[in-house]
């Protein structure tokens, strides 16, 4: 078997999955310092069961797993599991490889698993005994743990000698064994002291079985009439009950019918309130939507009106161009013929030359000047005409901002009126549904004072409920006790009538006599027993039967004839001895003067029954005399000895006669006197008497208070049906108070809304008011302004004109001045210059000319655009008439709707009314059914519960006929228990008295019969069976249960004697072997120890030694080292490398006797010199070939011997990887290494 591979997942430092495959061999698991080796060494101990979180290097358990880094977060459960292979030889042949795994989680829990199921640490354990691998063995060394191998105390070291030996198996077995027999030492010393108790409980039993059968006969019959006779009754009841659940179930049925109405009619006003408030939204929505239209068609007929003006506004403005084309045209044709004039007269002065120079200048500079004064004229003109058009554009849009603002004035005034009448009418709607509210709130606030009553109600009968079921508890418990104690007092009464019966205390004779054995000769009728014929108290019966003595059990007889025939029959027959008094002169006494006052006659403190036994007393106790205490008698004798008296006696029993006898003292277990008995028989009958009569009162009282109880209960129940119907009410109301709230709620959301579409409004009709005073007299001012401007401009065209005279005539005087001053050259250039200022006012008349044309033709577009916008709007108007028509007339319809809806909710409302009310009649009528049912119920109730108390049976499951033929049958007895002579014949416990199960046949031959005797006779028998005293039912099977249960302990007993002594022969079995086991593998290890010592340290001197030679599988093992060349007394004074070559050399010799499969050595080999390696390494190599080992070192020559190395790294810091490597041996030791796939 060798370790083939270990899984780490979560350990320490490896916090990925880690897999380390191992071979046979060396393992060297190298890695510089903190890198994590060590936690491999420890994860193999930890999952092989290490429970020292100590020895782990931890805390606590919960150390060993991962905590993380400043990159990783901590993990929350660590798993380790080791791969065994080749384990068929050390386990078994089932087993080939064997995974073991263990985990653990930050809680604490921790689990083990073998082959993946999980298992104990115990079966861990079980698995690897006596094989060298375990949590603690031989196959872990570790550096720092050597002082403890060998420091250790010599016991604790003998522990890895046991595992050697392979005893620790049978260690465990004796330990368990020892387990067992102290259980089985205890174990008998109970059954042996159960066995004593139980045998002095059978006798009691006995007697009380006899009882108990008897008492079955009677209750068998008894029990089955009584069935009968309740069954016939529950019958009848039943019958009368089907006819009240019938008309329960016709008023049920309608109840239901009713309230399924209420919850269609509910359901049907539900959906038409809902309805009602669909048409309400639809109304509302249909009423916006007639004022949108309102609003749409005022702007279409504002728009129209606008348009019109805006045509109108553009005919005048055409008209005027129409006047200034007229204008241009008569200009133009006036210069046209001016020009053609000119053009005339300058051809004339083409010819005609000469003129004044000076005269041609003045007249030059006068024309210039009127031209200038002409030409600033044409340009104000043109400019005042500019701002004419712009002051036009500008009126134009104060005209429609006017028209716009006053069709909104319109609109906002429509609005407020059509808010005004809605919110009028949803005001109404709102004080309504608040009404309705209020009617709501008062019903809620009704019904919940009402169901707080109920509640208190409900809580008051509860507490009376819980009150009267807590006392009839009580009574019950009381009733319980008072009957066991009447069967205690009843059974010690029967005890002690029984002994009577028996004349227990009489002489052997008086018992003949009285049975009458000897009635042939005497009647037993004449005699009588004095000690029955006497009364005595309590205080005085021990003094009274020491003055009786043998005369207490005597019988009286009328002569002594009679004494002397029976005393001769009694000889004969040889039936005994008897006392028997006859009627005698009494003795005469002294004087009653002559007594002193402590004396009392024994006479005054007996009563008798009759005159005869009177008569006898008399005689019998003629100067019998009591007193408290013989001292005071005694002294009284002996100072007045002529006292005359026959006996005295004291209170506690002790007495002194005529002749100087003195009786007195104590006897132990002294049974009770005949007189004694007799008290105890009159008191326990007087306390029986009393104890029933108060029996009786609780079971009058438990049942008073179990009928009040169902009075609460049904009280109880009336209340929750109310509680019931009030919740069902209340939610009625919730669902209708709810829908008023929404539709309050929708309607104030609403009127909030209306009120807010209404303040602005008037918010925006004052801007709008304040817009439009603005706006006209923004327009007035404009039309003033462009009025002015328009006289302005004729005024200048008027100056323009007065300007183009006069020009004409300078035109005139210069043309004059030419032809009379100057050159007809000169003229002719004026009348040039004159032509072609003829012609630049042609082309300004044309300019002007095309302006107004474009204005016109731009008007007339505009003034079509406005006539089909005029058309337009007014199309619009009509289609949104018509609309407004269909919305008003829609709603209308929905207001017609709104109302019919109204009226159906109204009629619904009332429908439901009157439903509810019907309801309400017919529950009542059903709940005083329900009255009838519950009394008659209760009645059954009644009965079942008395039979269920009774006799623990369902009285519904009970046939009167079967019930009536099995009381007419016989109990069949099978068995006699081994009880005393008089009860041989009663049935054995074990089995029950058996009746025979009647037929199908025999019940229907049953006649019915008549129930008044079969009433009488349960009464009897119940009186016979209460005459009968309290009765120990279960005696019968306690009597067997206890003779079975002493039979069966007896076996018990037998058993666990046998169980001691195999167990005795077990262990001494046990110690036999592992001692001969652990001699000789002591005796092989001593001798290896030896070898390897020498060996490791070429010579030296080495031992092991058992300190108690006397017990060896206890006693503590020795070890002696010496070193060559040191003589030290205690191998603690070794040095450090001394001691890791002394544990090596006791490893081999363990090996050398029962290698381990696997050892793991950590930095075993540190303090380890170059010399003592060599040899460390040379003995390892020679040990590889019988185990596998794992080495943790750093040191060089170790690793160099190695197979297999592991390397373990922290490339991230607190995370540990793991690489390895395996030599290729084959082709040297110098050869390329491989590198072996490590998981992580």
């Amino acid at each position: 078997m060798f370790l083939k591979e270990v899984r780490i997942n979560g350990f320490k430092s490896f916090a990925d999955p880690t897999q380390l495959s191992l071979e046979p061999g060396v393992t060297a698991i190298v890695g510089p310092n903190g890198c994590g080796k060590s936690n491999i060494a420890d994860c193999i101990r930890w999952v092989l069961g290490e429970q020292s979180a100590k020895a782990l290097r931890g805390g606590k358990m919960q150390d060993v797993i991962f905590e993380g880094t400043d990159q990783r977060k901590p993990h929350s459960i660590c798993e380790v599991s080791l791969l065994f292979s080749d384990c068929e030889k050390e386990l078994g042949e089932g087993f080939h490889e064997v995974e073991i795994k263990r985990s653990v989680v930050r809680d604490g829990g921790s689990s083990y698993y073998i082959n993946g199921k999980s298992c104990r640490l115990k079966d861990i354990g079980k698995l690897f005994m006596d094989t060298g691998v375990g949590q603690v063995s031989y196959s872990f060394m570790v550096q720092g743990q050597i002082d403890q191998i060998l420091s250790s105390n010599p016991a604790e070291r003998r522990i890895i000698f046991e595992e050697a030996a392979g005893i620790t198996r049978y260690k465990a077995q004796r330990k368990e064994a020892l387990n067992k027999l102290s259980h089985v030492d205890a174990n008998l010393a109970r059954v042996t002291d159960v066995i004593e108790e139980v045998s002095r409980q059978i006798g009691s039993l006995r007697r009380q079985a006899s009882k108990a059968l008897r008492y079955k006969r009677i209750s068998h019959r008894l029990k089955h009439l009584d069935l009968a006779l309740s069954s016939h009754e529950f019958s009848e009841i039943r019958a009368s009950l089907d006819s009240a659940s019938q008309h329960s179930k016709e008023f049920t049925h309608k109840v239901d019918e009713l309230r399924r109405s209420v919850s269609t009619q509910e359901e049907a006003l539900e959906t038409k309130r809902e309805s009602r408030t669909q048409l309400y939204s639809d109304l509302e929505n249909s009423q916006q939507h007639i004022f949108d239209l309102r609003s749409k068609r005022d702007q279409a007929d504002n728009q129209v009106k606008f348009a019109k003006s805006r045509i109108e506004d553009t005919g005048h403005r055409l008209e005027q161009i129409d006047r200034d084309l007229q204008g241009l045209d008569k200009r133009q044709e006036d210069i046209k013929n001016r020009s053609e004039g000119d053009d005339a007269v300058r051809q004339q002065q083409l010819n005609i030359m000469g003129s004044s120079d000076e005269v041609f200048q003045s007249r030059t500079d006068e024309l210039s000047e009127v031209q200038e004064r002409i030409a600033g004229a044409e340009a104000r003109i043109q400019n005042e005409r500019r701002l004419i058009i712009e002051e036009e554009a500008s009126v134009s849009r104060l005209r429609s901002d006017v028209s716009h603002l006053e069709v909104a004035l319109k609109t906002d005034e429509v609005k407020q009126s059509t808010l005004h009448e809605d919110i009028t009418r949803l005001v109404e709607e709102i004080t309504a549904v608040e009404s309705e509210l209020t009617r709501i709130g008062k019903r809620k606030a009704n019904l919940e004072t009402e169901r707080e009553e109920t509640d208190k109600g409900l809580e008051v009968s509860a507490k009376t409920s819980e009150r009267l079921l807590s006392h009839f508890r009580d009574l019950q418990v009381e009733i319980q006790d008072m009957d066991r104690q009447l069967a205690r007092m009843a059974a010690h009464l029967n005890v002690l009538n029984d002994l009577n019966k028996k004349f227990e205390g009489f002489s052997e004779g008086a018992k003949a006599l009285m049975q009458g054995r000897i009635d042939a000769v005497v009647d037993a009728s004449e005699f009588g027993l004095l000690a029955k014929s006497i009364q005595v108290d309590s205080k005085h019966t021990r003094a009274v039967e020491a003055l009786l003595g043998a005369s207490l059990d005597s019988l009286l007889v009328d002569s002594a004839e009679i004494a002397q025939t029976v005393v001769k029959q009694l000889e004969v027959r040889k039936l005994g001895k008897a006392c028997l008094q006859f009627p005698v002169k009494s003795l005469k006494v002294g004087s009653v003067k002559d007594v002193p006052e402590f004396l009392i006659p024994a006479v005054s403190v007996v009563k008798a029954d009759d005159f005869r036994t009177s008569r006898a007393l008399e005689s019998v106790l003629a100067g019998c005399y009591l007193c408290e205490d013989l001292d005071a008698f005694l002294a009284f004798w002996k100072d007045t000895p002529d006292f005359a008296f026959s006996r005295v006696a004291s209170l506690s029993g002790n007495s002194v006669d005529r002749r100087g006898w003195f009786t007195g003292g104590h006897s132990k277990n002294e049974p009770d006197s005949i007189l004694e008995r007799s008290n105890q028989i009159r008191d326990l009958k007087s306390k029986i008497e009393k104890l029933e009569n108060d029996l009786e009162a609780r079971r009058k009282t438990a049942r008073g208070v179990d009928e009040e109880l169902t009075k609460a209960k049904e009280a109880h129940e009336a209340l929750k049906q109310r509680l019931q119907e009030i919740h069902r009410e209340e939610s009625v109301l919730g669902s209708e108070t709810r829908t008023a709230e929404a539709s309050l709620e929708k309607g104030k959301e609403r009127l909030a809304l209306m009120e807010k579409n209404i303040a602005e409004i008037k918010a925006t009709h004052g801007q709008y008011a304040e817009k439009l005073q603005n706006a006209q007299e923004n327009l007035v001012q404009a039309e003033t302004q462009l009025e002015s401007r328009r006289k302005n401009v004729t005024q200048i065209e008027e100056n323009l004109r007065v300007l183009r005279e006069e020009r004409e005539q300078k035109r005139e005087a210069l043309s004059e001045v030419r032809v009379e001053l100057a050159a007809k050259k000169q003229q002719l250039e004026s009348l040039e210059r004159s032509l072609q200022e003829m012609k630049d006012q042609l082309v300004e008349i044309e300019s002007l000319r095309l302006q107004r044309n474009e204005e016109k033709d731009r008007l007339k577009t505009q003034s079509v655009q406005l006539a089909r916008q005029v058309e337009e709007q007014q199309a619009l108007s009509v289609e949104v008439v018509k609309e407004l028509e269909v919305a008003q007339t829609e709603s209308n319809q929905l207001r017609e709707s709104l109302m019919e809806q109204e009226k159906e909710i109204s009629a619904l409302e009332a429908n439901l009314s009157e439903v509810r009310k019907s309801l309400q009649e017919y529950e009542a009528s059903l709940n005083k059914e329900a009255i009838v049912l519950a009394e008659k119920k209760s009645q059954m109730r009644y009965l079942a519960e008395e039979i269920m108390r009774e006799y623990d049976l369902e009285l519904t499951d009970i046939d009167w006929r079967r019930e009536y033929f099995l009381a007419n049958q016989k109990l069949v007895e099978k068995l006699a228990l081994d009880l005393e002579d008089e009860e041989a014949e009663a049935p054995d416990p074990e089995e029950a008295p058996q009746i025979s199960e009647p037929t199908s046949e025999d019940i229907e031959s049953v006649e019915e019969p008549d129930w008044e005797p079969v009433k009488a006779e349960v009464d009897r028998l119940r009186k016979k069976l209460h005459s009968m005293g309290p009765v120990n039912l279960v005696a019968i099977e306690e009597y067997a249960e206890l003779r079975e249960r002493h039979d069966f302990l007896k076996t018990q007993s037998d058993d666990l004697w046998n169980s001691k002594e195999q167990l005795l022969a077990a262990i001494d079995d046990i110690n036999q072997t592992s001692l001969a086991q652990f001699k000789e593998t002591f005796r092989q290890v001593r001798d290896n120890f030896i070898y390897t010592f020498d060996k490791l340290f070429g010579g030296g001197k080495a031992d092991l030694a058992l300190l108690d030679s006397e017990d060896p599988l206890e006693s503590g093992i020795e070890i002696v080292a010496q070193p060559p060349g040191t003589r030290l007394k205690s191998i603690s004074l070794l040095s450090g490398g001394q001691k890791t070559m002394t544990a090596v050399a006791l490893l081999f010799a363990i090996y050398m006797v029962k290698p381990s499969p696997f050892c793991l050595l950590d930095e075993l080999d540190a303090p380890l010199d170059e010399a003592n390696i060599g040899r460390f390494v040379e003995i390892l190599r020679q040990f590889t070939k019988h185990s596998q080992f794992l080495i943790i070192t750093h040191n060089k020559r170790t690793i160099a011997s190695a197979d297999t190395i592991y390397g373990v790294t922290m490339q991230e810091r607190g995370v540990s990887k793991v690489l390895s490597m395996r030599f290729n041996r084959d082709a040297g030791v110098t050869e390329e290494v491989e590198l072996v796939g490590v998981g992580s």
